[in-house]
């Protein structure tokens, strides 16, 4: 007991003696809680070698137990007072971290745009970052092989064989939106706002209502949102293969117009794009 009353207060006083060195200016409270360790030291039983029994002793450690648990609380308010500052500041950093972790699809978004707009010439083929290059090529490429390596062989099976969900996306995709929000979107501003966008623009948002979904932000978007990447994946390839004869048929539809679209040249392009980086992702999985 006496051993270990030495060694508490030695070390109690030590570390306020580092710590208050470390300070230009000495607090009224690191002053306190030097006196009442100082104070507890010289009123313990080793410091006065006067020998206690029975009650009288105990009432003594009762007494310098207590005197320096205050006396640690003292010392620790001190240091937190001293060195932490008003705690208000530390709480506004911590949510805007957890914020901007929860969100951070988001903020990247809008730092993406912002950067993009105050530096467009970054953006354009053959700038310094050339984005044709690590984002067109390697950062799609990367994105499936991501997805090929955390998706499970089972999660893709069973995403392919969900014919009913497969179905229902693929018919919200070429029939929903180009008949129940393109078409009447454009006719509605062309019958009741004719001068409120140029006939390009209506003409553009009609076709992009007839174009299957985008190959690397349907991924990403439903990665970032917890969505069922599988499925994702799945109805990825199969509106890509499928908006090469669908596609064609809603602007022949729409606009009396007909095109040709290199069949061979899109399949292999989503062949290299997302099936092999897959393929390679399962193949390293299963390794």
């Amino acid at each position: 007991m006496k051993s270990k009353s030495i060694v508490t207060n030695a070390a109690a006083f030590i570390l306020l003696l580092f710590v208050s060195s470390a300070l230009p200016v000495e607090s009224d409270a690191f002053s306190l809680s030097r006196r009442c360790i100082l104070d507890v030291n010289a009123k313990s039983p080793m410091s006065t070698r006067a020998p206690f029994l029975g009650s009288e002793r105990r009432s003594d450690l009762h007494y310098e137990s207590s005197n320096q648990s205050e006396c640690l609380v003292t010392e620790a308010s001190a240091v937190t007072n001293v060195r932490g500052g008003d705690t208000s500041s530390s709480s506004i950093v911590k949510k805007a971290k957890a914020f901007v972790e929860k969100n951070f699809f988001l903020v990247g978004m809008v730092v993406a745009v912002s950067l993009a707009k105050l530096y467009p010439e970054l953006g354009k083929n053959g700038s310094v970052l050339r984005p044709e290059l690590f984002i067109g090529k390697y950062g799609v490429t990367s994105i499936f092989l991501l997805s090929g390596l955390s998706l499970k062989l089972a999660e893709l099976t069973n995403a392919f064989a969900n014919m009913k969900l497969n179905g229902m996306i693929q018919a919200m995709t070429f029939g929903a939106w180009p008949f129940l929000a393109g078409l009447p979107l454009t006719k509605g501003i062309e019958a009741f706002a004719p001068n409120l966008l140029p006939k390009a623009l209506l003409d553009g948002l009609l076709i992009m209502t007839c174009l299957p979904t985008t190959i690397n932000m349907c991924i990403i978007l439903t990665s970032a949102s917890g969505g069922n990447v599988a499925s994702a994946l799945c109805n990825t390839c199969i509106s890509n293969i499928a908006g090469i004869f669908i596609t064609p048929a809603l602007l022949l539809q729409f606009f009396g117009k007909s095109i040709e679209l290199p069949f061979v040249q899109l399949v292999s392009k989503l062949c290299n794009k997302v099936l092999l980086p897959v393929a390679i992702g399962q193949t390293l999985r299963a390794t």
